[in-house]
């Protein structure tokens, strides 16, 4: 398990690489080199980049360096830990199949495409300020390793927004100190997102086996809060639901259609002796003309 970090500047030909970082898991530093571009640099973006002219004289490390570097310590089973590594990886003209981002660890509250900055991570979780004035990618690579860290120690629901609204069930209990030990039993992903350290968590593959585990654990009596769900159960209940949404919806369709039928109807029928009269006016005029082309036939 490995950190990596990038640092770009601005070259005739876009973005490029100018230095690379990599940490493992303790924060030592694996490698840390300057890299020169391989097009004229147009910026340095010394603003995000730490990156100097003066810093890049006499470095003679190229990309290829740089890669063949990378491989040396990260392998095809190597766990790449980064925050947002896919510029990073980018920016190394390079691919790794097993990557730990940060941004993906902790998403952004209102979601894709918004992502949290890591300087605002290593604030809120780590509580440690960074990147106050230039980047620097080894305090970049080894924060995100702490991050990665902290999550794996946490739990994978630890550090999102379901988790930071409202405090657990099981903790609240526990703070009133009555009989407040409490027993989770139901599917994994459910004790994934509730279980807490003052919660036991008995996985149940069924609602006859999450029923049974349940009653079991009642009649110890070694719990003041048991708590379960049945999940085909749920299920059922949902999809008879939506069948009588449907059902009502076209019932309503259906007496709309009504509605709008009989109103037609209304309407012929009002405008039925408008149009005899109208008929029977179209008729009195071509008789009138008739008459009048025989007369003067006559």
């Amino acid at each position: 398990m490995a950190a990596l970090d990038c640092e770009m500047c601005i070259t005739t030909a876009g973005f490029e690489l100018t230095r690379a970082t990599l940490v493992d898991a303790n924060g030592a530093v694996l490698f840390d080199e300057l890299v020169v571009p391989d097009n004229p640099i147009t910026d340095h973006n010394t603003r995000y980049s730490g990156i100097t002219a003066a810093m890049l004289e006499g470095v003679e490390t190229r990309l290829a360096n740089v890669q063949r570097l990378l491989m040396q310590h990260v392998g095809p089973d190597t766990l790449l830990v980064g925050h947002a590594l896919d510029n990073d990886l980018s920016a190394l003209k390079l691919c790794h199949s097993k990557v730990i981002d940060t941004v993906a660890l902790f998403p952004h509250p209102r979601g894709p495409p918004y992502k949290s900055s890591l300087k605002f991570l290593a604030s809120k979780y780590l509580k440690r300020n960074i990147q106050e004035g230039e980047h620097d990618s080894i305090v970049d690579a080894r924060t995100a390793m702490d991050l990665a860290l902290l999550k794996i120690t946490k739990g994978p629901s630890w550090g999102t927004a379901e988790t930071q609204s409202t405090d657990k069930l099981p903790d609240v209990l526990a703070e009133t100190g009555r009989r407040a030990a409490s027993c989770l039993v139901d599917r994994q992903e459910t004790l994934k997102r509730h279980a807490t350290g003052h919660a036991s968590a008995v996985l149940a593959a069924s609602d006859a086996q999450a029923a049974e585990v349940a009653a079991r654990q009642v009649a110890a009596g070694n719990y003041g809060f048991v708590w379960t769900q049945l999940h085909d159960l749920s299920a059922f209940y949902m999809a008879r639901l939506r069948s009588c949404r449907q059902l009502l919806t076209a019932q309503l369709r259906v007496k709309q259609r009504q509605q709008q039928m009989e109103q037609h109807e209304q309407q012929q029928q009002q405008q039925q002796p408008q149009k005899q009269q109208q008929q029977q006016q179209d008729d009195d005029a071509d008789q009138a003309a008739a008459e009048v082309s025989v007369e003067q036939a006559e």
